[in-house]
């Protein structure tokens, strides 16, 4: 027969296999759910990239073109034109302007480049370091998920001796009917 304690102690091993089970449920999830961010993550980083390869021959045909001087020299335009007194002067200052501002906007649309290229490189590097964190917590999880199923197949083992000896100490503690009866045989 099985004592009492020997039922508690299975009791307890069994409740101890099953918070096992779940944390190693929650530990799966979580790795899950990280793997996911790295997938989203991943995804970021190859359209910020192609977007960035898609500026950058465009920027290292223009890269010594600059707006500063163009601003200034509209400044000084538009001074002029609030100086001037004769009609044809102001008309030949606002054509002259006119000139500046289209060919500012080109200018400008390059040094806009240039700033969603920076902009590009920073989320790069800051997707790079999340990829990196989440890969670091994945590893710990890892590690943490082996040393939960080495344990729960220690817990498993233990119970499969626990429940085999107790059987042997039930074969043991039956007496046979031969030992009981003495059988004359003819």
């Amino acid at each position: 027969m099985v004592a009492k304690e020997d039922i508690e102690g299975m009791d307890d091993i069994k409740s101890e296999r099953e918070i096992i089970l779940d944390e190693i449920k929650s530990l799966e999830d979580d790795k899950k759910k990280l793997i996911d961010k790295v997938k989203k993550f991943n995804e970021k980083k190859r359209l910020k990239s192609l977007e960035l390869k898609a500026i950058e021959p465009y920027l290292a045909e223009n890269k010594d073109v600059t707006a500063v001087p163009l601003l200034r020299r509209l400044r000084r335009l538009e001074f002029r034109l609030s100086q001037t007194m004769n009609p044809k002067s102001e008309k030949d200052v606002v054509k002259e302007i006119q000139k500046v501002e289209k060919e500012l906007k080109g200018r400008l649309k390059i040094e806009r480049m240039r700033k969603r290229k920076k902009l590009l490189e920073g989320d790069l590097n800051k997707i790079d370091k999340e990829i990196e964190t989440i890969n670091q917590k994945l590893k710990d999880i890892r590690e943490e998920l082996k040393d939960k199923r080495t344990y729960f197949k220690s817990i498993k083992k233990k119970k499969q001796k626990s429940s085999s000896k107790p059987k042997k100490k039930a074969e043991d503690d039956y007496v046979a009917l031969e030992d009981l009866i003495v059988i004359d045989k003819k």
